[in-house]
């Protein structure tokens, strides 16, 4: 029997992606071949993977015709698509491994995919690995097919653009808000549900007044010559704000009952920092 361990390989380095693949053969224990190369940086360990398996299963059917090959995978993903449909990305790589399997059966050769895990100690795998790594970085596969960007990388490379672009559009839109809203250096996630949205909606109308401070507060009543306005808290008779609710001698004789975070809980009553990074923090995840 011959035996065909092969794996894939991601790194970064320098601000680049490196992936690469390396498969090794063994006849009766012995390792006889093995090779090693670079595919595109568009692409991921799953298509490395599977362009590996390929090329090991075509160097061990020119080695031993007739013999059973093994061919041992640490991925269930890439072995679904070994043994069954043709996932779409690097789909030319399955669809050959599924033509050179059919080929071999009709000439007598048995074919078999298995399961491998990764980094237990397994002679073949160990060194599969190791060949991938360096593949990662080696000469770049010789097929065209495995330079070209693959579907998953494709996908990949439109979410980084979007992610820019989003980014881009929130930096131009922050610059236009107010700068006590951008004190709280608010993160923008529009593919994200906001918590705040489950809130009750009286909850809701609380917690956006004190995000925009637009309400019931003193800055905003003297922006707008309100004269009739309460601007003092109905507790402590202090000057109302966004942030009063940390800050009110009221709510600090009860700060042990504060939802804090466990690597932000104080030891004795918060400081005033204390107390303004709490506020944030709430801010930023609120919790109904």
């Amino acid at each position: 029997d011959i035996v065909v361990y092969t794996d894939g390989s991601e790194k970064h380095e320098n601000n680049c992606v490196q992936i690469g693949y390396g498969w090794a053969a063994f006849r009766a224990g012995l390792e006889f071949a093995a090779a090693a190369a670079s595919i595109t940086p568009e692409s991921h360990v799953f298509d490395a993977e599977a362009i590996g398996a390929l090329k090991g299963l075509q160097a061990a059917a020119k080695a031993q015709p007739g013999a059973r090959i093994w061919i041992c995978v640490d991925s269930t993903s890439v072995i679904w698509g070994l043994k069954g449909d043709a996932p779409r990305s690097s789909q030319w790589a399955f669809l050959e491994f599924h033509d050179l399997v059919d080929l071999l059966r009709k000439q007598g050769t048995e074919v078999r995919v298995r399961w491998c895990p990764g980094h237990q100690g397994i002679p073949g795998n160990d060194r599969a690995d190791e060949l991938a790594k360096a593949g990662s970085a080696g000469p770049p596969d010789p097929d065209p097919r495995a330079q070209q960007t693959t579907y998953s990388g494709a996908g990949t490379v439109l979410r980084a653009i979007l992610s820019n672009i989003e980014k881009d559009w929130w930096r131009k839109e922050l610059c236009e808000r107010s700068p006590a809203y951008r004190e709280w250096k608010f993160q923008y996630t529009p593919r994200k549900e906001p918590e705040e949205l489950r809130l009750p909606r009286p909850l809701l109308g609380h917690y956006l007044a004190m995000r925009t401070g637009h309400g019931d507060f003193k800055a905003y009543h003297d922006r707008f010559n309100h004269q009739d306005a309460n601007t003092s808290c109905a507790w402590c008779w202090k000057r109302t704000s966004p942030e009063h609710p940390v800050h009110c001698r009221f709510s600090r004789a009860v700060w042990r009952n504060w939802p804090w975070l466990d690597n932000e809980r104080t030891v004795g009553p918060p400081d005033r920092a204390q107390r303004r990074k709490f506020f944030q923090t709430s801010l930023g995840q609120p919790k109904s």
